[in-house]
């Protein structure tokens, strides 16, 4: 508690040009902390006291104000006032306020800083929280002695203002606030109206102290404290904003490298923000934020067959809420690109497509129409074709294909491709002849020396149609060379080819996808597309 106007200090250089010059309003000095009067002429016997100055306040607020002295008790809020009977004497004074038990004041010297200059009509003004008050005061007047040092000891009795718990300011959540109110016997009244309570006027909730309200919107909080006689405190103010209530997200639904998610509405809230990273863990700090969204909302460019953790905030003009609960989802792996599909035969009927990253293994679908239900036929594991089964000759199927994440979770199928026709005819099929009247090829490699190159080491062949298919093989003077034939139904030899490069072939198989013939020989494996070979 201070005084609440500035307080006028006499300073020492001003007093030494008083006692310096004539005239003078008075002649003092200080020796030690003893007033000493300095009469300036010869009649010092003449010379009289200042008469000592009286201290006035208004008995109730707003009265006019009677001499006081001594130990009084007073109201809160004081405009204490100084005069002397002498007039034209200059007073000044010392102070001590605060609580009960402050310490004495010294005693006024103008020559301390720690002594102040009373100027009229300007009373002294106590506000605040002070409970104890003491002054002393002594005036001086030009040719007279000091006057004798005036005491004043107040006690102040006032209704002390409510106190809130919870200080004003922007909040997230609901919360309580407990108003009390610390003059013993006194009661609250209190508004949220915006208007503060007049008790006189029943305007206001009247409630025992203490007394706790919930509160969960924009409120401005305004409480006077009341006495039994009707003494009021001053009205006690706190406002509270709330930034919107915290979301909590309804679904989370896994798209194709996307997420959709919703939540549901908060009342205050005029937009929100989405928080989002890889893994099970995220916040506003550490999120990536997507702002100023509405519900539902999709996150797209996401890494499919990944995991990531949400959340979502609320926002209004007084800020953002807590986050919501954290929703983890995965999103989708994307369909496989470029399915195709070989009808190798009846019995080999191969699809392939283009890989797809995160992947964990694909699955194979068919059907007889391209908006059937498709029936899984083949899982591929990481591998990016299949043979997906057999079919029927002069049929037409479906394929579509999908990619299955680590945790199980599968993309959507791909569009519907069509094979064409399955007959029996298109591809070769592995035989066992070892006997028969084959002739052996008559093409050698160049500058083999005769027909006897060729001899048929090994029972390889294969079928095609009405044609049969040997493999011939021999090593001569080091040369590196094989030969295939083809015979019709009466072992006559109707076509040959000669492939170099390779000698000793021991086993031959046929890649469905490629149509490609592999011959493994002694050291290599050659490829000889069948597309060259079938008649």
């Amino acid at each position: 508690m201070v005084f609440s106007r500035p307080i006028a200090i006499l300073s020492t250089a001003a007093l030494v040009v008083v006692l310096s010059g004539c005239p003078s309003p008075f002649g003092y000095y200080s020796a030690g902390n003893e007033l000493v009067k300095q009469v300036e002429t010869s009649e010092t016997a003449a010379a009289v006291p200042t008469e000592t100055p009286n201290f006035l306040t208004a008995p109730t607020e707003g009265g006019t104000p009677v001499p006081v002295s001594g130990t009084v008790e007073q109201y809160r809020n004081q405009k204490i006032s100084l005069e002397c009977g002498t007039e034209g004497a200059l007073i000044f004074y010392t102070y001590s306020i605060g609580t009960v038990g402050v310490p004495e004041p010294p005693d006024p010297d103008p020559y301390k800083p720690s002594t102040h200059l009373y100027k009229p009509f300007e009373p002294i003004l106590v506000t605040g929280d002070a409970t104890h008050v003491l002054i002393k005061a002594v005036a001086f007047m030009s040719l007279k002695l000091p006057s004798s040092i005036a005491n004043l000891d107040m006690t102040i009795s006032y209704t002390k203002d409510p106190t809130f718990s919870v200080p004003s300011g922007t909040y997230q959540t609901s919360i309580s606030v407990t108003m009390t109110a610390p003059t013993s016997g006194s009661v609250i009244w209190y508004t949220t109206s915006g208007s503060p309570p007049v008790p006189e006027a029943d305007m206001g909730f009247q409630v025992a102290s203490p007394y706790t309200l919930t509160i969960s919107s924009d409120t401005t909080l305004q409480a006077v404290a009341v006495m039994p006689d009707g003494t009021q405190s001053a009205v006690a103010v706190a406002s509270y904003r709330f930034a919107p209530f915290q979301p909590q997200f309804s679904t989370g639904t896994s798209g194709v490298s996307s997420v959709i998610l919703s939540w549901n509405p908060v009342a205050t809230a005029t937009s929100y923000n989405i928080y989002y990273r890889q893994g099970t863990t995220v916040s506003t700090s550490t999120g990536t934020q997507i702002h100023n969204v509405a519900s539902p909302h999709t996150v797209a460019g996401l890494t499919g067959g990944s995991q990531y953790a949400f959340i979502v905030t609320a926002v209004n003009t007084n800020g953002e809420s807590l986050p919501s609960a954290i929703v983890t989802v995965t999103p989708l792996l994307p369909s496989p690109s470029g399915l195709t599909v070989v009808s190798a035969s009846t019995q080999a009927v191969y699809a392939k497509w283009s890989p797809v990253s995160g992947a964990d293994h694909y699955e194979v679908y068919t059907d007889t129409s391209s908006t059937g239900s498709f029936t899984m036929l083949a899982w591929s594991g990481t591998a990016t074709g299949a043979i997906v089964g057999t079919f029927a000759a002069g049929s037409i199927n479906y394929f579509k294909v999908r990619s299955v994440d680590v945790a199980g979770n599968p993309g959507p199928l791909s569009a519907a491709v069509p094979s064409a026709t399955f007959t029996t005819a298109d591809m070769p099929v592995p035989a066992s002849i070892a006997t028969g009247s084959y002739p052996a090829p008559t093409q050698l490699p160049a500058t083999a020396p005769s027909p006897d190159y060729w001899i048929r080491t090994v029972t390889l062949a294969f079928t095609q149609g009405a044609y049969t298919y040997l493999v011939w093989d021999r090593d001569y003077q080091n040369w590196s060379a094989f030969a295939i034939a083809a015979y019709d139904s009466s072992q006559n030899l109707v076509a040959q080819w000669v492939i170099s490069g390779n000698r000793y072939i021991s086993s031959f198989s046929i890649d469905p996808f490629s149509g490609d013939m592999l011959f493994v020989g002694q050291s290599t494996t050659s490829t000889v597309p069948w597309r060259s070979l079938k008649l």
